[in-house]
């Protein structure tokens, strides 16, 4: 019987130190902000910037609004990302959805988006 009170003790004694020990973590703070150029088709028709203006509540930017005024300007999604890079945005992700098939032509339509993401400063 004392063997046991014996070994309890000593491991009552090992769990001691190993208490975690409490730290303050600063809050999370994005560093980056995000948007997407969207474009339909091969010719990129009707390129735009999505950043949220659409959302609810919609996020209020005037540099983005002017960025988006210029990109739809453009005739080439290539400019238009070439555009944004020179802003300091970088792309991180490109996501093509096919939406429909021409029943004539049998040709795929799709909308390509390209993520696109800017470090806060």
């Amino acid at each position: 019987m004392l063997k046991y009170l014996f070994c309890f003790s000593l491991l009552g004694l090992t769990a001691a130190p190993t208490l975690a020990q409490t730290t303050s973590v600063a809050p999370l703070v994005s560093v980056y902000r995000h948007c997407l150029i969207t474009g339909r088709d091969s010719d990129f028709a009707g390129v735009h910037l999505e950043y949220g203006q659409e959302a609810s509540p919609p996020v209020n930017d005037t540099q983005l609004a002017q960025d988006d005024a210029i990109v739809r300007r453009m005739s080439s999604m290539m400019a238009a990302l070439n555009y944004m890079s020179k802003r300091g945005w970088e792309c991180i992700g490109v996501n093509t959805v096919p939406s429909d098939v021409s029943t004539t032509t049998g040709v795929v339509h799709s909308t390509t988006s390209y993520l696109l993401r800017q470090r806060v400063q």
